[in-house]
């Protein structure tokens, strides 16, 4: 496998890595707005439920925290790949911001039978 490979490799796995934390926090997020819209909608007591809720916010935090690790880890491997002279190919979004650098396509991955 060539260095470049490995690169393209790498920035897809990256990427999905990335997206699974934002899915976490997205449906962590989503079960906290269940429990509290249906504690009021069916009319139960703020006690209830109170020690789960603050459970579920403690790990939204912490999936916060590890998504902001991701990140972290996605700049410093740039910088790793730009001084051994790896292609860093996007495998995401295309909309990011300047400080990430031009955005250099790569092909799709497709389902194999």
């Amino acid at each position: 496998m060539s260095k470049d490979a490995f690169g393209i490799e790498l920035a897809r796995q990256l990427f999905v890595a990335e997206r699974a934390l934002d899915m976490a926090i997205a449906e962590t997020n989503d079960l906290a707005s269940l429990m509290t819209r249906g504690r009021i909608r069916h009319r139960i007591s703020a006690v209830v439920g109170q020690a789960a809720l603050e459970d579920v916010g403690a790990l939204v935090a912490g999936l916060t925290a590890a998504r902001n690790r991701i990140v972290t880890a996605h700049a410093s491997l740039k910088r790793d790949a730009q001084e051994l002279g790896i292609g860093w190919h996007a495998a995401g979004p295309e909309l990011k911001p300047a400080e990430d650098g031009p955005v250099v396509k790569t092909a799709r991955l497709q389902a194999v039978a």
